[in-house]
């Protein structure tokens, strides 16, 4: 209210030069509204609010407090039916255009929408422009933290009111949205993680728009949001729910386990309390995407779905022999699934087996886990003799190092 105050000066300074008593009482009038503790106001009230608004679209002190007005009003949802019935909305739109270079004006009127756009079956009320016009302000203003987040918030209900928003919501902006998760995504700005994940879930309803939102990157970025901020039950919420309806998208499973979504989902179990909404994200997870029951990390799941490719990429920090729920390991899958080119590639690749040799496999597997044993013991060897044909280089460099560095030649006959 302070800051308002200070305007109000401005404005007193202003009219004795133009003798503009009205525009003194309009304003007197919002900051008095603005200040109520008691939102239940009568239409009249609101219906100046929004004749100030018009008649001074391009009055920047004003529009800022009447937008602020509208936003608090706008909490209560019988005002916000009414506001609508008004057509607040064309207000804001236009409010919108006047002013896309004023941050504070954007940041409020954008909170105003968020507001309104609330209550069920208000489509008839929304402009046709509305939501082009707020993600064009939103690329304006990507740097502002306030604007960003009134935006999102405005732009995710817009997505739930609006039959046809999928139709704004292309590539160059899936790209936007992206582009603020990495901006916006450290612990610090949550409230912005939180209402991106529930713009991506509500706009994921469609099939084609998931799959991009998938191959853009939000898989991962959801699954690091998770696992980074567990503690938050908001935002493991709605990006539960937009993995959820991103699950059967055609790359979906390769982005989830690249990035050990099976632990992720995992370590959410363990650290909070999972039921309703969220339980029910991460069991339809697990169904959409396919994934076995018994998989219980994300190179099972590699195993299972012959992603070698990706098993290589996760071996680099997981345990080659952890087992499943059916106390399988990758190489008991393999040898299940008969999947040859996965058997000689963990077998290559060290995997333990004492378990397999007690087995009788028929000759293809046989063939597969030999061709293996012959590559981890080529692989060894070459090993060996690069560390033996090295040893004159090791001592080049060792007396580099002892020359270089007074004393260290000490320290190596002590080691």
């Amino acid at each position: 209210m302070e800051a308002y105050a200070d305007t109000m000066e401005e404005i007193r300074a202003e009219m004795r030069k133009d003798n503009g008593t009205d525009r003194l009482e309009a304003y007197k009038f919002l900051v008095d509204t603005v200040g109520l503790k008691n939102t239940n106001v009568e239409h009249r009230t609101m219906n100046k609010i929004l004749e100030i608004c018009k008649k001074y679209v391009k009055d920047e002190k004003l529009i800022h407090v009447g937008c602020h007005c509208i936003s608090n009003l706008a909490l209560m949802m019988e005002n916000a039916m009414y506001l609508l019935t008004q057509n607040a909305l064309v207000t804001l739109s236009m409010i919108l255009k006047c002013h896309e270079y004023h941050s504070k004006i954007i940041w409020k009127a954008a909170s105003a929408i968020w507001n309104l756009v609330r209550p069920s079956q208000i489509a008839a009320f929304i402009p046709d422009d509305l939501a082009n016009l707020i993600f064009e302000v939103l690329k304006i203003h990507h740097h502002d933290s306030r604007v960003v987040y009134t935006c999102i918030g405005s732009l995710s209900n817009l997505a739930i009111a609006l039959e046809d928003f999928c139709s704004v919501f292309v590539d160059h902006r899936i790209n936007l949205i992206h582009v603020l998760a990495q901006k916006y995504g450290d612990r610090s700005e949550s409230k912005i993680m939180t209402h991106i994940a529930s713009l991506i879930a509500n706009v994921a309803v469609d099939h084609d728009i998931a799959g991009k939102c998938a191959e853009s990157g939000f898989v991962e970025i959801f699954l690091n949001k998770i696992k980074d901020c567990v503690e938050n039950g908001m935002l493991v919420k709605h990006a539960c729910a937009a993995l959820h309806n991103m699950a059967d998208t055609p790359k979906f499973l390769e982005l989830f386990v690249s990035s050990e979504g099976l632990e992720v989902l995992n370590f959410c179990e363990r650290n909070m309390m999972i039921e309703g909404e969220v339980a029910f994200y991460i069991d339809g997870i697990k169904q959409l995407a396919e994934i076995p029951d018994s998989c219980k990390h994300s190179i099972h799941v590699c195993a299972e779905k012959d992603m070698l490719s990706i098993l290589l990429h996760l071996l680099e920090k997981t345990d080659l022999h952890v087992k499943n729920q059916s106390n399988e390991t990758c190489l008991d899958i393999a040898i299940r699934l008969e999947n040859q080119k996965m058997i000689e590639f963990l077998v290559a690749a060290g995997s333990n087996m004492k378990q397999v040799c007690n087995n009788k496999e028929n000759s293809e597997t046989l063939k597969s886990i030999c061709n293996g044993l012959r590559t981890r013991k080529y692989v060894k060897n070459e090993f060996n003799a690069i560390l033996k044909n090295c040893t004159k280089l090791n001592s080049d460099v060792s007396n580099i190092i002892s020359n270089f560095l007074p004393g260290i030649d000490l320290l190596c006959l002590h080691y």
